[in-house]
């Protein structure tokens, strides 16, 4: 059975190629591209891969920033939570602190009416327990003051990301 050819130029190159009428894919010969031959109501064209590879990485962005969009709202509607909980905490922590130096005096008060060596005794720990008290406070609001900016950091993040994704899929 005799071989039968198909004659048709290169694409890139321009070169006389001739190919099995029954290839789907080969390289030209001259210039090394490669390609796919399709086949369509009697004729015959090439086309090089690198167009069928950028039409799939056209649909894989696409999805992969679809997958994206969902993630980063999701991560986005955590840390919008999260951020007026930071604030919060603050604020509660304080008031506690309040509240103990309160019923901790009034018991110093209460103990020195009843003897006054005892109350001064309880005075004068209470007054250094609130000294200790109130630096390891004040630590504990840079450390959630340091996470909330790190929260009102990462939530620009997301925005961005979110608005590069949007750009991404609305290309299509």
């Amino acid at each position: 059975m005799p071989e039968r050819f198909i004659h048709l130029k290169c694409r890139s190159c321009g070169a006389q190629l001739d190919i099995y009428d029954d290839m789907t894919r080969f390289a030209c010969g001259y210039c090394g591209t490669e390609m796919l031959v399709e086949r369509r109501g009697g004729t015959v064209a090439l086309r090089a891969i690198e167009e069928v590879i950028h039409k799939v990485q056209i649909g894989t962005d696409k999805t992969a920033a679809e997958l994206a969009l969902i993630r980063l709202r999701d991560e986005r509607e955590k840390l919008s939570k999260l951020l007026p909980l930071l604030s919060e905490a603050h604020l509660e922590d304080v008031v506690g602190t309040l509240r103990l130096s309160f019923v901790l005096l009034t018991v110093a008060l209460a103990v020195f009416s009843l003897s006054p060596v005892a109350g001064s005794i309880f005075l004068i720990l209470t007054v250094l327990m609130l000294f200790w008290a109130i630096p390891l406070q004040q630590k504990a609001n840079k450390k959630r003051e340091m996470r909330r900016q790190e929260v009102k950091s990462r939530l620009r993040e997301v925005d961005n990301a979110i608005a590069e994704s949007k750009k991404i899929v609305d290309s299509f």
